[in-house]
Parts: structure tokens; C-alpha cells; sequence
């Protein structure tokens, strides 16, 4: 019993191996299944994606490196610090002329007391 079963599976080998489509079907299958029984589409889809996101990442990173430069550049300019020490601090020049008007109602409030 056991000789026919080999028998057998020895016909349907050979028959399975005189068609070459067959052949290159079974193989093709076979490459498959052991790519993604390793897993290694797997592996190979996450590297991909993980290279696309850090790309990203590197070029957000340059575009800020870029604007802090741009910063940097207009930091070490005096007449820059001057104007934000101006406009940020209220500060003012060795040269510049202060205006200070006081509010009306608060001179009429202490007239009247």
C-alpha cells in the first residue's frame, strides 16, 4: 500500500514537471511564501515608510535651521537688537526725545479734590 502512494506521488510529480507554467506557477508561489513567511515584504514595506517620514523629517528640519540662520544673521546686526530693544523693551536712544502726556481726566480728578 505504502509503494503505491509513492507511486502515486511520484506520477504527479513527474506529470506536474513536463508543464513548464505550471512549474514556474509552483516556484513563483514558492518564493512567495517563504518571502513573507520570513516576513521580509514586511520588513522591507516598514523600512520604506520609516525612510519616507524621516525625509520629511530632514527636510522640516533644514527649512528651521534655515529660518534660525536667517535669525542668527539678523541677531548679530545692531541696528536689529536696536529696533526689537525699541520696540519689544519701550527703550529708548541717547538721542531720542520723550514725550510724556499725562491724561486729562486725571489732572481734572486732582484739581477737584
Amino acid at each position: 500500500m505504502k509503494f503505491s502512494n509513492v507511486h502515486w506521488l511520484f506520477c504527479e510529480v513527474q506529470k506536474l514537471l513536463t508543464r513548464p507554467t505550471r512549474v514556474l506557477v509552483l516556484c513563483l508561489l514558492m518564493v512567495f511564501v517563504s518571502l513573507v513567511w520570513e516576513g521580509s515584504f514586511w520588513q522591507l514595506w516598514n523600512l520604506k515608510r520609516e525612510s519616507a517620514r524621516l525625509q520629511n523629517k530632514m527636510s522640516e528640519v533644514a527649512k528651521l535651521s534655515q529660518q534660525l540662520n536667517m535669525k542668527i544673521e539678523k541677531a548679530s546686526d545692531l541696528t536689529y537688537i536696536d529696533q526689537q530693544a525699541r520696540d519689544r523693551f519701550d527703550l529708548v536712544g541717547k538721542d531720542d526725545l520723550i514725550f510724556i502726556f499725562s491724561d486729562q481726566r486725571d489732572s481734572n480728578d486732582a484739581s477737584q479734590h
